[in-house]
């Protein structure tokens, strides 16, 4: 497979047919080899059997002279007229009991959006016949084809909450086989949930806020059921193509997504379908840049081994309507290309080349400006494209190293975030803030998904952490024991499993026998205030805004001790040493402290305003230091750097400027010295002396690459 170097082109009416020759032209001129097509179904399918083939042909004869490869993705949310107007009882129903009309949308103008709930069995013979006859005609003329956009549950955000769906007739039964696959008795269920049925038709998904067994189970459910729905159509592209079969994530992925549990999708379940996995991106400042490098390391720790892209890069300029963003700089889109290749991906596709021309995605969100003239952001991205096609087999061969640290992500924790808070920013922001202390120090980190986890994996690692782990199940909490007595170290969240696995409140704090692990119980815990608290710790002393709830630990292991402290002798982190690792549990939730709250979303906006915590990422890197973890490269902000390996000793570097300023820095790397690096991209060479210092300067976002040539 090829470096995929490519952008999003046609989507229903959008760019107008008569540009779509001259276009293409320039598409291909700049550099890219591959463009993506919406098949949106109200399109191309306006009466019952009757698909507009001419449509689909044109537009694949077109790329075809131009020699760049096709991405055909199948829209179904887009659903014909006739089918809306037959099958009225099949459409997707609300909380509330109230079907959703479809209509017009931001991403699908064109209307029928979302579509009908394909939990009713009749709903997936006419999609399936629609693939079948799609695939059929294109063939061999489609480099691959991706089954859905960005597998999950819509939302409404248009509406005054964030609605979850679907509890039509279908849905609701397919919940209660679920319910009956897992729980295996209608009693196993009632313990689970705290209540009592008389029989499996009385059980239904939850409605109203309160409760928590039935709301995370009916989010789970939603997640597999998002899964089964890309393995369904996957399945049917496959009996009529050898082509591959794409798929990709919403805005950065589940580990950053403030609305999990409505939209319920589960990157690694998803990515399991697929031969290629990826993510989408809509970053606006460089303040985003973490949040770009957080969604790759997510892709690629969920893609476990497969190829993985950079699905839609935002093309720089995001807005609806009036409301807009300023273009970024040319040389910051550039550098999110260069960010999105050394986590690894193999492809960069941008939404999109040419901006929309209906609805409120019309006039953003494109490398050309209205008339289709090549904007500032087109030529650098250009650059980049074509410095990729230069060297692609030292990218394509490349790998990122390994990482030493590894984030938890536990879906069900994610979903009881969401049904104690009705969203999941609390999660998404302790996720971001742990990975963002690791990113900023030039560290790697890995995501290990709850249901990953072996022995093997987890001693890939010396330090594997648990953000706002509310929930953890016992065989989950023994392998981290395991994992901690053969030598691991875990760091863990106030709160962690104060809800057992099946939801039900722990007796102790820590839960699920974690307490034995970490050498310490809840002593007490205190509200969230104002006050900013001074803690002692073994080397260092902190200063933490208690913004809020946090835990202060009890000695229960005469090994415990404490790693920082508040008012002299209250424990905020302890320290536990337990067969041949360590333990560490925090009190305060550090990830929280040092989030940002960014999002890179296109539908969803966080705009970066929350005050970080310097001493909160100090406390996270300060326990990292203690597992013999830190960085080989040491740069200071706003300079960034990143490594990829290559065969028989190989390296390539990046270095990024995260500024609208100047800068130029003094690189130290020891297990570097005497180490001459030839400049790909940005600056001509890296020289490191025998002490292993070299200097990079670089303009405004700038960035440099080099490959290392020799000692």
């Amino acid at each position: 497979m090829d470096f995929v170097f490519g952008t999003q082109y046609l989507r229903g009416f959008s760019p107008d047919p008569a540009d779509w020759e001259h276009d293409l032209e320039r598409i291909a001129g700049s550099g890219f080899n591959t463009i993506r097509i919406w098949l949106v179904w109200g399109v191309l399918e306006v009466r019952e059997g009757e698909i507009d083939f001419a449509y689909l042909d044109r537009i694949l004869s077109c790329a075809e002279k131009k020699n760049l490869q096709t991405i055909l993705l199948f829209h179904l949310h887009g659903a014909p007229e006739y089918l809306i107007r037959k099958y009225p009882q099949f459409r997707y129903v609300d909380h509330a009991g109230l079907p959703f009309e479809p209509s017009a949308r931001s991403n699908t103008p064109s209307g029928g959006w979302p579509g009908l709930c394909p939990d009713n069995p009749e709903v997936q013979r006419l999609e399936e016949r629609f693939i079948r006859e799609i695939v059929m005609f294109a063939g061999k003329r489609a480099y691959g084809f991706e089954p859905v956009n960005e597998p999950h549950m819509w939302i409404d955000p248009a509406g005054p909450r964030v609605n979850e769906y679907c509890y039509c007739p279908a849905t609701r039964e397919a919940f209660r086989q679920w319910l009956q696959k897992k729980y295996g008795s209608l009693e196993t269920l009632s313990c689970a949930w705290g209540r009592r049925f008389d029989s499996w038709e009385s059980v239904r998904p939850p409605t109203w806020i309160f409760g928590y067994g039935d709301q995370v189970d009916f989010r789970e459910f939603t997640m597999e059921n998002i899964a089964s729905l890309v393995r369904r159509r996957a399945a049917v592209i496959r009996k009529y193509t050898d082509r591959p079969v794409f798929a990709h994530a919403w805005g950065g992925g589940s580990s950053s997504c403030p609305q999990l549990g409505a939209m319920a999708f589960d990157d690694w379940r998803n990515a399991a379908e697929v031969e290629s996995w990826g993510c989408s991106a809509f970053p606006e400042r460089v303040e985003a840049t973490p949040r770009l490098a957080q969604s790759m390391d997510t892709t690629r720790s969920a893609a476990d081994g497969k190829p993985f892209w950079q699905s839609e890069l935002s093309a720089g300029n995001t807005g609806g309507g009036t409301n807009f963003s300023t273009p970024v700089p040319p040389e910051l889109l550039a550098g999110w290309c260069w960010t999105s290749v050394f986590h690894g991906a193999r492809g960069v596709l941008f939404w999109q080349y040419r901006t929309e021309i209906f609805g409120n995605e019309s006039g953003f969100f494109s490398l050309t400006d209205r008339t289709g003239k090549a904007t500032d952001r087109l030529i650098a991205v250009e650059k980049f494209g074509r410095t990729v096609a230069e060297y692609e087999n030292l990218f394509m061969s490349a790998q990122t190293p390994p990482a030493e640290v590894a984030i938890l992500f536990s879906p069900r924790a994610f979903l009881l975030d969401w049904a104690i808070h009705r969203n999941n920013q609390f999660s998404c922001d302790a996720t971001a803030g742990y990975y963002d202390a690791f990113y900023h120090a030039n560290i790697p980190v890995d995501f290990l998904h709850v249901h990953q986890l072996n022995p093997e994996r987890l001693r890939r690692y010396k330090l594997v952490i648990l953000p706002a782990t509310f929930t953890l199940a016992r065989d989950t909490a023994d392998l981290l024991t395991a994992y901690v007595a053969d030598g691991g170290a875990l760091l863990a969240d106030p709160f962690t499993a104060s809800w057992e696995g099946d939801l039900k409140l722990s007796r102790t704090m820590p839960g699920a026998g974690l307490d034995q692990l970490f050498g310490v119980q809840e002593r007490e815990f205190r509200s969230s205030g104002k006050e900013l608290l001074s803690l002692q710790g073994k080397t260092h002393s902190y200063f933490l805004p208690a913004r809020f709830p946090y835990e202060i630990w009890q000695q229960q292991s005469e090994r415990a001790s404490a790693f920082a402290t508040v008012n002299d002798d209250e424990w905020i982190l302890s320290e536990h040493p337990y067969g041949c690792g360590r333990a560490f549990l925090s009190g305060m939730p550090l990830g929280n402290l040092n989030a940002s709250g960014g999002l890179i979303a296109d539908d969803l906006h966080a705009d970066f305003q929350k005050e970080t915590c310097n001493d909160a990422a100090a406390m996270i890197l300060d326990v990292a230091a203690q597992c013999d973890i830190s960085a080989t490269i040491s740069v200071n902000v706003p300079l960034h750097v990143r490594q990829l390996l290559l065969p028989d000793d190989g390296e390539l570097l990046l270095f990024s400027n995260q500024s609208a300023f100047p800068t130029t820095q003094e690189v130290v790397s020891p297990s570097r010295s005497k180490f001459f690096y030839k400049g790909l991209y940005g600056l001509n060479e890296l020289v490191f002396s025998r002490e292993g210092r070299g200097r990079v300067s670089l303009p405004p976002f700038g960035n440099a690459v080099f490959l290392k040539s020799k000692e």
